[in-house]
């Protein structure tokens, strides 16, 4: 995951849940920066680049971050992605 001044790796294999929804694009919070929130937080961390869809991923050790994309049709295909390699 990457944004401005941020950036994350976490491996396949540390991937509880993966799901995607529709997305507004917008901060909700005081900050409007690409990174906001902890991924030690319910909300958990938010990389925002403006979109209309999202990723939302929690790893195994409870950690959630979640990744606004362009749409849908994108958050299906990372998550293919994702499954196809885990399934390695």
């Amino acid at each position: 995951m990457h944004a401005p001044f941020y950036s994350r790796a976490i491996p396949v294999h540390q991937i509880a849940t993966i799901t995607c929804g529709p997305d507004d694009g917008m901060n909700h919070g005081l900050l409007n920066w690409f990174v906001t929130g902890l991924a030690t937080s319910p909300d958990g961390l938010r990389i925002n680049n403006g979109g209309q869809a999202h990723i939302d991923m929690s790893t195994t050790e409870g950690l959630r971050s979640v990744v606004v994309v362009d749409d849908l049709s994108q958050t299906e295909q990372l998550i293919c992605a994702v499954r196809t390699t885990c399934s390695r």
